[in-house]
């Protein structure tokens, strides 16, 4: 799980993340893989930014369960 307050830190944690994964030769499973945005502007920006995991883009959703938590894009 990757938490970031804006979307720069976010990309480049993504970055390392595939990066660290790719010299230890793993593989992340990017079909469980979501962004979930926090906040007011969340339909705004949901409107407006993309994430991508290599060529595989990483779809919004509104919830998201994380090691038997749930996480609700209205959570506070």
């Amino acid at each position: 799980m990757i938490i970031c307050d804006a979307p720069d830190p976010l990309r480049a944690s993504m970055t390392l993340s595939r990066s660290l994964i790719r010299r230890v030769e793993m593989r992340a499973n990017v079909g469980k893989s979501a962004v979930l945005i926090f906040g007011t502007k969340r339909k705004e920006l949901q409107q407006r930014l993309k994430f991508y995991w290599g060529e595989g883009e990483i779809l919004f959703k509104e919830a998201y369960e994380c090691l038997g938590s749930w996480l609700h894009e209205s959570s506070p």
